[in-house]
């Protein structure tokens, strides 16, 4: 690698400065055109402030997101391992029963929820209960995101003519 690097470094110490971009039309140069720089730039901070139709779209993608987080749900927990799986799963999961540290980075977020559905599960073994906390957080993570989705979509679709 070394004997490459030799080689081009003269090559690049030769060539040209590169020049700044020119400005356009008594306008510094953006990188963008002139009707990009003229539109007005929206408020990031300020919170959105839905419509009534804007609104009850979110109101059934909610209906929808928690129909699909349940489906979601009933399928990871027919298919969930029953009790400890192969690989690191037997390790992190005496750590959590344990409260312990795992192999690094011990993954401590992981550990403590874990160790907290293992108090609040009352029925199943250790790994079935650890394996439940896991596909709980998955179910979550599924309505969450189609939330997200659903509302970056409304607000796309009210920023296009």
């Amino acid at each position: 690698f070394g004997s490459r690097c030799s080689v081009l470094l003269p090559a690049l110490q030769e060539m040209p400065p590169l020049k700044p971009p020119q400005a356009r039309k008594g306008k510094e140069f953006s990188g963008r055109d002139s009707a990009a720089n003229e539109r007005e730039k929206p408020d990031l901070d300020a919170p959105i402030v839905w419509d009534a139709a804007e609104l009850e779209d979110l109101r059934f993608g909610a209906t929808v997101g928690l129909s699909l987080t349940g489906v979601v749900l009933a399928v990871y927990v027919r298919t969930m391992h029953p009790t400890i799986a192969g690989g690191d799963s037997g390790e992190l999961m005496g750590a959590a029963c344990e409260l312990g540290v795992a192999h690094p980075p011990g993954y401590p977020l992981f550990t403590m929820v874990s160790w907290l559905g293992t108090q609040i599960i009352p029925f199943g073994s250790p790994g079935y209960r650890l394996n439940l906390v896991s596909v709980l957080f998955a179910a979550a993570a599924t309505f969450f995101h189609f939330h997200a989705v659903l509302r970056w979509h409304l607000a796309l679709s009210r920023a296009t003519p």
